[in-house]
């Protein structure tokens, strides 16, 4: 639950398609605990990205504002 929040928050929307993501609200409480690979390509297509004014990104990261990594909770 608390995955979906920060979800919401980092702005996803549900994952109703997926089963393997924390997105998805129709699954079973708790059998999935972490966003999935297509949650991190959202992620990216929305914050990947640098300043269009010819600005630095972001903490010093030249690929782009976010690096979003997932790491699974046991």
């Amino acid at each position: 639950m608390l995955c979906q929040e920060l979800g919401h928050i980092l702005a996803l929307d549900h994952n109703r398609a997926a089963p393997d993501t924390c997105m998805n609200d129709t699954a079973t409480l708790g059998s999935a605990t972490a966003p999935n690979v297509h949650d991190a390509e959202q992620l990216s297509a929305i914050y990947n990205h640098t300043d269009p004014t010819g600005g630095r990104p972001r903490r010093g990261n030249q690929a782009g504002w976010v690096t979003v990594d997932i790491i699974p909770i046991p």
